[in-house]
C-alpha cells in the first residue's frame, strides 16, 4: 500500500521544514522512511511548485535542494538522493488484485507557502 496518509504529501514536507531542533528531529528525521511520503517525480510536472517562499518556488525536481534549504544534513540528502529517489522512480503497480479507495471532495493542501 502506498499513502501519504491525511493531510497529503505537504503535511511530510512540512514536517521535515518544521522539527528542526524539537523532540521530533532526533528520532523521525534520522530514518529514511520519512523519504518515501515527499512527492514522486513520476507524479508531478516539473513547472508545479510545491513550496513558495520569497527566495525560491521549489518543484518535485527541487527536492534535494529544498531538503537542504530547511537544514537537513548532507547524508539525508544523500540518502533521499540514493535510496527513496530511485524507489519512487521505479514505482510499479503490483502483480496482484489491490484495492485503492480514492476520496472525492477532500480537502488537501497542495503546496507550502511562506
Amino acid at each position: 500500500m502506498a499513502s501519504t496518509g491525511a493531510g497529503g504529501f505537504v503535511r511530510s514536507m512540512q514536517f521535515l521544514a518544521t522539527t528542526e531542533g524539537s523532540s521530533l528531529s532526533c528520532t523521525g528525521r534520522s530514518f529514511a522512511i520519512k523519504f518515501s511520503l515527499l512527492p514522486s517525480p513520476r507524479a508531478f510536472g516539473s513547472d508545479t511548485p510545491l513550496v513558495v517562499t520569497w527566495d525560491k518556488n521549489y518543484t518535485v525536481h527541487d527536492m534535494p535542494e529544498f531538503l537542504t534549504t530547511v537544514s537537513l544534513p548532507a547524508y539525508e540528502v544523500k540518502l533521499y538522493k540514493t535510496r527513496a529517489l530511485p524507489v519512487a522512480m521505479n514505482f510499479k503497480a503490483p502483480m496482484v488484485l489491490a484495492t485503492c479507495i480514492n476520496g472525492a471532495s477532500v480537502p488537501m493542501t497542495d503546496k507550502l507557502v511562506y
